[in-house]
């Protein structure tokens, strides 16, 4: 909180913050009103094709709860192994005179804020978006807090027990190992995703009642009693589609798993914590010995390269590798890009409802709004290489315009 008053306090001194500040909050508020038009449209669609097949609002529910489950795992994991075994002010934090359970809970309310958000402040219009079409009763609002409380709680004590885990083994800064871990689950996640949306090479067709039924039975997919997704998302639809089944046995479970998952964490926390954290420590002297040793690799494989651009080079893998959230945020995308090839094969459904006499112009625009989702991913990926290259390069860059190579060839 601190930090944020500082940061506002300094931007009200400097007219240039002022406007990218602005520029950004604008941009968020017209992201949040597309989402929100954006679902309506999608549920205002779906009813209007209600005769054909009918969307339980459950299912497009699901899928964005399944989809945020996956997601914060991933960026709660990242934050949890930079927060409780990489941060620099552990050392003053462990030796303090307060409980060890004021220190999980903490860690844990800290972890849950900085991954959870961003995902909370575009949940909300979407979850609007289902308010404004079904107009349910105020009670709902209550039930949106109450089922939101015990759903960001899951992944972020999740990620707390598969982190804690995982640093007992392998020492938390030996990212060479964690990169390894995390691109092997996550290019098995992606390839059972590519299996799933992308079983067989014909096209959809909503005109062919086989091709309706599997895309319902793929949306169907997250709504299984196990996953936390479909005990939110049924809670949420039962009151905008009453059906006279109560939702206190999908509350419960939301939030006996969550209180479970939590006490797991702490004892794991307090078992493993301090052994994880001093093998993370003891072993920074191996990491700088091995150092070494992959400078004289990387001078093998790229020993055709000039020195500059060789160093270069080494130095752009170094700092894409160390930083793990880099490695976490590029798979999620590369989980977004699987979707996004998945689109390609409804094009060919939505060219046969264009109407005949608006049919080239509708084709004009496909092809505008592809072509952008297509820019925006790119951009998307990119950045992730762009932004650890030069917006943190931070001390450094003075020691790289002293290099011997021009500015210029370094950008």
């Amino acid at each position: 909180l601190l930090s944020f008053k500082n940061y506002w306090r300094e931007a009200s001194k400097s007219r240039e913050q002022q406007i990218r500040d602005m520029v950004i909050l604008l941009f968020a508020a017209g992201v949040m009103y597309a989402l929100f038009r954006g679902g309506l449209w999608m549920l205002n669609t779906a009813e209007a094709d209600r005769r054909f097949v009918y969307l339980h609002p459950s299912l497009p529910l699901g899928l964005v709860f399944l989809f945020l489950l996956v997601v914060l795992t991933f960026s709660n994991a990242a934050s949890a192994l930079a927060t409780l075994y990489l941060s620099g002010d552990l050392d003053l934090v462990l030796s303090s005179p307060f409980p060890r359970w004021r220190f999980f809970f903490n860690k844990l309310l800290d972890i849950m804020v900085e991954s959870s958000w961003i995902s909370i402040v575009f949940l909300l219009p979407a979850l609007l978006s289902f308010v404004s079409f079904y107009h349910p009763s105020p009670i709902y609002y209550l039930l949106i807090v109450a089922v939101m409380i015990p759903f960001f709680v899951i992944p972020t004590s999740l990620s707390i027990i598969l982190v804690t885990l995982y640093a007992r083994l392998v020492p938390a800064n030996r990212t060479r190992e964690t990169v390894l871990f995390v691109i092997s689950v996550g290019l098995v996640l992606l390839y059972l995703l590519f299996t799933l949306v992308l079983s067989n090479g014909k096209q959809y067709s909503l005109r062919n009642i086989n091709d309706v039924l599997q895309l319902v039975a793929i949306l169907s997919i997250p709504n299984q009693p196990w996953v936390p997704s479909y005990w939110a998302s049924t809670c949420l639809a039962e009151m905008l589609v009453p059906s006279k089944q109560s939702i206190l046995p999908h509350l419960a479970l939301l939030y006996s798993v969550a209180i479970g998952l939590v006490a797991l964490a702490f004892i794991l926390l307090r078992l493993f914590h301090f052994d994880a954290y001093s093998k993370a420590g003891s072993s920074r002297r191996q990491v700088m010995v091995d150092s070494r040793r992959s400078q004289a690799r990387f001078a093998f494989a790229l020993g055709w390269l000039s020195p500059p651009m060789r160093a270069v080079l080494t130095k752009e893998y170094k700092l894409f590798t160390r930083d793990i959230t880099q490695i976490f945020q590029l798979l999620l995308l590369g989980g977004i890009c699987v979707v996004y090839f998945y689109n390609f094969r409804m094009l060919n459904a939505l060219h046969e409802q264009l109407p005949p006499d608006s049919k080239a112009w509708w084709k004009g625009m496909l092809f505008m709004v592809n072509n952008s989702l297509e820019a925006f991913l790119i951009t998307a990926v990119g950045t992730r290489f762009v932004f650890q290259s030069l917006s943190l390069e931070g001390r450094s860059i003075w020691v790289l315009q002293t290099s011997p190579m021009t500015f210029q060839s370094l950008v």
